[in-house]
């Protein structure tokens, strides 16, 4: 029984370190173009 909750929280942890960092690299290239975008229209 504690194995399984062992892996299930490794996995839900993973899961979330995942997205959490694929999510912010995303917005982040995401605010950057928005950036460059409004620079050239200045």
């Amino acid at each position: 029984m504690g194995f399984s909750n062992g892996a299930i929280l490794v996995g839900i942890t993973g899961s979330i370190g995942f997205l959490i960092g694929g999510s912010s690299a995303l917005t982040g290239n995401f605010l950057g173009k928005l950036f460059v975008e409004r620079n050239n229209e200045y």
